[in-house]
């Protein structure tokens, strides 16, 4: 198309929008007419007792110290052996991985995980997987479980559970 096309069909496009909407008139004149919901006063508010600060107890605008703190939670936590030798699959998110198969030999079994970058590992009873400290706690040909250590908050570590099952290429979706 020239110039001039594009000029014509341009000019068209804008006098179509330009139409007179007399529907959306309407429905604004509509609205309008419709009666208003008289006011109606907020309900009874709750009054809530009154604490008193008492100069002995610590200053409340200053943050616990950080050594009472740490000792404090760490009598209360959870303690548990770090698992950290930094192999590929502990530096990658469970969602990222996928189980492939199993392979044995009779007396040990391995399940074969692939990563998001298409690499195959092998894996077994006690090795480390998956970014919130996670140990291989079973092998089974259709599934492996998982148990993580995730922090619940409070700076303590809580024990989490988790399946990677077989993925079968046939039924995976792209």
């Amino acid at each position: 198309m020239r110039c001039y096309d594009w000029l014509v069909v341009m000019a068209l496009a804008l006098l179509c929008g330009c139409q007179p909407r007399e529907d959306l008139q309407q429905f604004v004149v509509r609205v309008k007419a419709q009666p208003v919901a008289p006011w109606q006063p907020p309900s009874s508010l709750v009054e809530l007792p009154t604490v008193h600060y008492q100069p002995t107890e610590r200053d409340p605008f200053q943050g616990q110290r950080g050594e009472v703190f740490a000792d404090a939670v760490t009598e209360r936590c959870q303690h548990h052996e770090l698992i950290v030798n930094h192999s590929p699959l502990q530096r990658a998110a469970l969602a990222t991985l996928t189980m492939r198969g199993s392979i044995g030999n009779g007396t040990r079994l391995w399940a074969l995980i692939e990563t998001d970058d298409g690499r195959l590992h092998r894996i077994s009873r006690g090795d480390g997987i998956g970014l919130d400290l996670g140990q291989v706690v079973n092998v089974f040909p259709s599934h492996i479980e998982i148990l993580e250590w995730v922090e619940n908050g409070g700076g303590c570590l809580q024990p989490r559970e988790a399946v990677l099952a077989l993925v079968d290429s046939a039924q995976e979706q792209w």
